[in-house]
């Protein structure tokens, strides 16, 4: 998935948007240690707290839950990409189905936001 968010932020930043948090610069944060995980749980939720719309790129990974659920406690819309559309069943979190968020396949995610 780090590769799909890449291009994701990249797209979006070559049409003026702006990234809070851009995890993908580093690697697993693990294999940082406890301390720079601690920092970087902190600076995630900080940046989807300051985002004006969170775009979540599935299939997600170990941290993708959390930054939505972050962001929906903050109030901040969310959008959610896939390649095939999203069904209501057990493959897929009940948060995606939140009345902040919006699914969608369109791989041009600057037009959905």
């Amino acid at each position: 998935n780090r590769e799909n968010a890449s291009r994701v932020i990249g797209e979006l930043e070559s049409h003026s948007w702006k990234c809070t948090y851009n995890w993908t610069i580093h690697n697993p944060a693990f294999t940082h240690g406890k301390e720079f995980c601690r920092e970087i749980a902190a600076s995630e939720i900080n940046g989807v707290c300051e985002a004006d719309i969170v775009i979540v790129v599935l299939p997600g990974g170990i941290g993708t839950h959390g930054e939505l659920v972050g962001s929906l406690c903050c109030g901040i819309p969310v959008v959610i990409y896939s390649e095939k559309p999203l069904e209501c069943d057990s493959e897929t979190c009940v948060f995606y189905w939140h009345p902040l968020v919006r699914r969608t396949t369109n791989r041009n995610l600057y037009e959905e936001a």
